[in-house]
């Protein structure tokens, strides 16, 4: 999956709200910064737990994740300056827990918000190009691993400098 920066919602938002907290704006800071430094693709993922929520602005799981994951998007682009081109947000509610929902803990750590970033060799534009044979194959998975080492020793180097220690970095290597 790549470099995965991942963000418990208490840090950027309210319980059942999509709005951006004060607190979170240093985090958000730190993390424009190394997207901005990336020309990959970013997908910023929405997550949620299971417990139900009914209100007039979300009136499920899926709304609230979805929005959260655009409120996100949209502050790195309109107020960080990271570029749209290469950024996307997807609400994926209940469905990919990554612990069980059965206790308060594990509910708590469902609610997040994922920043994935893909350090593949993508042409950004036009259709993408495919190489066959071994070779080919074993020297794309050997750049992307190197591209996910050097995303994250840059993403680990600015939260030390900036003392943030409630964001969690995952990296996520599938060799071929």
């Amino acid at each position: 999956r790549g470099v995965t920066i991942e963000i418990n919602d208490s840090v950027l938002f309210s319980a059942g709200q999509a709005r951006l907290q004060p607190a979170s704006i240093s985090a958000m800071g730190v993390i424009a910064q190394v997207l901005a430094d990336t020309d990959y693709p970013i997908t910023i993922e929405g997550h949620t737990d299971n417990v139900p929520i009914a209100t007039p602005q979300f009136p499920s799981n899926w709304e609230l994740s979805a929005d959260r994951a655009a409120t996100v998007l949209y502050y790195l682009v309109n107020e960080e300056g990271v570029n749209p081109d290469k950024i996307s947000a997807i609400g994926k509610g209940e469905y990919h827990p990554i612990v069980s929902n059965d206790t308060e803990e594990g509910r708590r750590k469902n609610r997040r918000v994922e920043i994935i970033i893909f350090p593949e060799i993508i042409e950004m534009s036009g259709p993408p190009k495919l190489k066959l044979g071994n070779d080919d194959q074993k020297i794309k998975a050997e750049e992307k691993n190197n591209n996910s080492i050097e995303l994250t020793e840059k993403i680990v180097e600015k939260l030390i400098l900036n003392e943030d220690t409630s964001l969690e970095i995952k990296e996520e290597l599938k060799k071929d």
